[in-house]
């Protein structure tokens, strides 16, 4: 149930949302908790238990996301996602999502004995995803992703002719690919383990888009060493250990326009305006995008 205005007067945010979850639930509210977002982001959600014993998450989010999520929910049926409950918009920029509370283990996490296993269900259930919701809507990038590299002032002149020159040798690979739903932050701490299940948490940017924008943690963009095995393992599990030749040209493009925005947020929100990730990372580990494979990936391709 998603309440488009829920906007009462002289009432506070929290009655708001009270009133937002008894509606949905048709239960009362016994507690309240604050609780971090993944991987201690910025971000602060809060986990509320209803009277039936039942806990529920609720997340600020943007309109137009929650919007897009009823647009999907609408026609798609995706267990595996998040269950989203109802969503309540306050004003033109403020916006809650009620989601189900998860109960689970980061897939990182799962014990070494199912780990492989469930790894593989998450590279075939994202695959499944993407291969049922293919629509007729075609990928675009036009010139005005170029205006957007040239006007980054975290990037050197050096590093913007690089990554210029890249994406439009390669653009012609990503237009017209077909779309479909993605998930659109699919990082290893997005990923659970529930009951044997698998299940993708964290829906803030799920929309329509090209699937290989789902790999580009796997491909490009994890920091820890401890991750780089698991994410390589999820790309062959993903391509039944065939990966084709286009993809990289393709995750490479669209891991530097996630690059982008994940450093523009940490220089926002950091108080010495600094980013835990660099491009010029990104673009060492392509010998400055002489080449499409990264040499971590290579090493262990090696293996």
């Amino acid at each position: 149930m998603f309440i488009n205005k829920c906007k009462l007067p002289n009432s506070t945010l929290d009655d708001v949302l009270k009133k937002m979850v008894e509606k949905v639930t048709e239960q009362e509210i016994v507690r309240t908790t604050i609780v971090e977002g993944g991987n201690k982001t910025h971000k602060k959600h809060i986990k509320v238990l209803l009277s039936n014993g039942k806990m529920l998450l609720i997340k600020r989010c943007n309109p137009k996301q929650i919007q897009m999520l009823k647009s999907i929910m609408d026609t798609y049926m995706i267990p595996q996602f998040q269950k989203v409950l109802g969503g309540c918009q306050l004003d033109p920029d403020v916006c809650y999502m009620l989601l189900e509370w998860k109960d689970g283990t980061i897939i990182s996490d799962s014990s070494q004995e199912f780990f492989s296993g469930n790894l593989q269900i998450a590279a075939a259930t994202i695959k499944k995803i993407h291969n049922d919701t293919q629509c007729q809507e075609k990928v675009r990038i036009d010139d005005s992703f170029i205006d957007e590299i040239e006007s980054k002032s975290y990037l050197t002149r050096d590093e913007k002719r690089i990554i210029i020159q890249y994406v439009l040798s390669n653009l012609h690979y990503l237009n017209g690919r077909n779309k479909s739903v993605i998930h659109g932050d699919l990082h290893l701490r997005n990923i659970l383990v529930a009951n044997s299940d698998v299940v993708f948490i964290d829906l803030d940017d799920v929309c329509w888009g090209d699937p290989f924008e789902d790999l580009v943690y796997a491909a490009n963009l994890h920091g820890a060493k401890s991750e780089a095995y698991p994410y390589f393992m999820l790309l062959e599990y993903y391509f039944d250990n065939k990966i084709p030749e286009e993809f990289w040209p393709i995750v490479n493009v669209y891991s530097i326009k996630k690059a982008m925005c994940i450093i523009e947020d940490e220089i926002t929100r950091n108080q010495n305006h600094s980013s835990y990730l660099s491009m010029s990372s990104i673009l060492r580990e392509h010998d400055y995008m002489s080449r499409d494979e990264p040499n971590w990936f290579k090493t262990f391709a090696k293996r």
